[in-house]
């Protein structure tokens, strides 16, 4: 099957020389650079944050005349209909996990609905697309299997509403080229105990999309601990055991994949927070900006706020970026302690009752101005590691 038919696009590429989207498509588009994929990781990166603000800005200049026929957004378009065809062609797997991407946007059938519907479509479409190539091109074959195996039910699951910013923590920090050390999820065991527990197809792929979400920080949690400090059962319990838990207790139920979404959602707002209040270090994105971030791109703005925190490496964005993770580490492990507890029967709560209420605790503690230092202070001096 053609793949314009999949995508529901049939017009002619459009592309402008010199403009930021054509630039953007064919860095996308040629061979990995594997002498020095760092660097065109970063470039890549660049040119997206500018074409999704150029794109921005075009709909935002003269809204009352700006129509889906509009130049950048018909290049936008048919440039994320061009690399969807060639990787279909040359790389399947990608491919297998990126068409979800156009799908999921309506990137076929949002013109119809006007030309700001259109405009979104085209911004979310293009930087799923552009995250999920230029970092996939930047790794190595195991990481590239990696970084599919968690983008796929992504991609599949998650809202409209999130998706972009998930795919960017997943990126820019789960599996971005730049900061070593990096996690190494892998998600076979965690499908195979799930078939075990006999997750339905919906809740398996709820666990997996939640997974990387979760081991990265703990990795990064356990990692910075001192030897005395590592919990006895750091080996017995974690994401996978926290995220097969979560699933056993939804059993065969419709609604079973809610708290496992819940989770990712949860996890991933816990790293994007320092982000949003002030810390991304956007620099000069989010100055020149500032007036396409309030005309309504949400994709523009979330490009800038984790520009200079996971792009450029900025040294006080990647610290408070770096914080967050870990202390949203120390609490996914105390998560999993809860579960196993109510598992064993020890606790008086159920598994999704346990779960939700360290959640839901641990964010109104972090949020709340009078007692985020106390809770910061408590999570960094490891006093609330579980003795289990």
């Amino acid at each position: 099957m053609n793949v314009l038919l999949v995508v529901g696009i049939a017009p002619p590429p459009i592309h402008r020389a010199g403009s930021s989207i054509s630039t953007l498509f064919a860095e996308l588009s040629a061979p990995p650079a594997t002498a020095d994929a760092r660097k065109s990781w970063v470039r890549s990166n660049q040119l997206l944050r500018e074409a999704v603000q150029d794109l921005a800005a075009e709909g935002a200049d003269d809204p009352e005349q700006f129509s889906p026929a509009a130049p950048l957004l018909a290049e936008a378009r048919a440039s994320c209909t061009d690399l969807l065809a060639a990787l279909r062609a040359d790389e399947p797997d990608v491919f297998a996990s990126a068409k979800f991407s156009a799908k999921r946007n309506g990137l076929a059938t949002s013109a119809a609905l006007g030309a700001a519907p259109a405009r979104r479509a085209a911004e979310r479409c293009a930087a799923e697309l552009a995250l999920l190539v230029a970092t996939w091109r930047s790794l190595d074959d195991g990481r590239r299997r990696q970084l599919l195996e968690c983008a796929r039910p992504l991609l599949r699951r998650a809202p409209t509403a999130s998706r972009v910013r998930s795919l960017l923590v997943l990126c820019r920090g789960v599996f971005t080229p730049l900061a070593p050390p990096r996690a190494d999820v892998r998600v076979d065991a965690l499908r195979d105990a799930l078939a075990d527990a006999g997750a339905a197809a919906p809740t398996s792929r709820a666990a997996r999309a939640a997974y990387p979400f979760l081991e990265a920080p703990l990795q990064a949690w356990l990692a910075s601990l001192d030897a005395d400090e590592v919990p006895p059962r750091a080996s017995e319990l974690g994401a996978a055991s926290l995220l097969v838990a979560l699933a056993a207790a939804g059993g065969d139920e419709a609604e079973a994949h809610t708290p496992l979404d819940a989770l990712r959602e949860w996890a991933v707002d816990a790293m994007m927070h320092p982000m949003e209040s002030g810390g991304g270090g956007g620099g000069g994105a989010m100055g020149a900006g500032a007036g396409l971030l309030a005309g309504g791109s949400a994709t523009a703005r979330e490009l800038a706020l984790t520009h200079g925190a996971l792009v450029k490496g900025s040294s006080r964005p990647a610290r408070r970026w770096a914080d967050a993770t870990t202390r949203l580490g120390h609490l996914v492990w105390l998560c999993a302690v809860a579960a196993a507890d109510a598992v064993e029967g020890e606790g008086e709560l159920g598994v999704v009752e346990a779960v939700r209420a360290v959640t839901l605790a641990s964010t109104a503690l972090e949020r709340a101005d009078d007692s985020r230092p106390r809770f910061r202070a408590a999570l960094g001096r490891a006093q609330l590691v579980s003795t289990k």
